[in-house]
């Protein structure tokens, strides 16, 4: 069992789950999704506030609320979680499939390097500088969970707005 260096790149892990397994980790571009989320939490509520003024009925507000309550928790989550980066305790845990020459580690299917983060993510989609970082194996879901409530919130308020719905 031979340990391998562990390699965050420009990426921060934090609070860890065991000795290498990160519950957090930040991005090099964690100020900008910072600023985005607090930018977009003001907005929301305050498009929250002039919807709940037009007593609308609880079934659209709810829906408001709720996509709204959504896209924050899921814009967090994507945010914070680990996005899958590529480090490996044992060599004998992977089956490696190629060798990344800027990291120095084997890869596995899937895993593909980010010029951006400095590190290998294990399925890496593309990195996103409205999260802070990739988006990859563990946090994928959540953005699009963050995507898809992102567009329910706006289209909702604007079919309110226009009396659509």
């Amino acid at each position: 069992m031979m340990q391998q260096q562990i390699n965050w790149g420009k990426c921060k892990p934090y609070l860890y789950i065991d000795e290498s397994i990160p519950a957090i980790v930040l991005g090099p571009n964690f100020l900008q999704f910072l600023l985005a989320y607090i930018a977009y939490a003001i907005y929301g509520f305050i498009l929250l506030i002039v919807l709940y003024s037009r007593d609308l009925g609880i079934i659209r507000l709810s829906l408001s609320v709720v996509s709204y309550t959504s896209t924050l928790i899921n814009y967090f989550l994507a945010a914070f979680m680990n996005q899958g980066v590529s480090n490996y305790k044992y060599n004998y845990y992977i089956q490696p499939i190629k060798y990344c020459e800027i990291c120095n580690q084997k890869q596995q299917k899937y895993t593909e390097h980010c010029d951006t983060c400095g590190v290998c993510i294990e399925g890496y989609d593309h990195h996103c500088p409205w999260i802070g970082k990739c988006v990859g194996r563990h946090n994928k879901r959540y953005f699009y969970v963050f995507i898809f409530s992102l567009f329910v919130f706006q289209t909702s308020s604007i079919l309110i707005f226009t009396k659509i719905l």
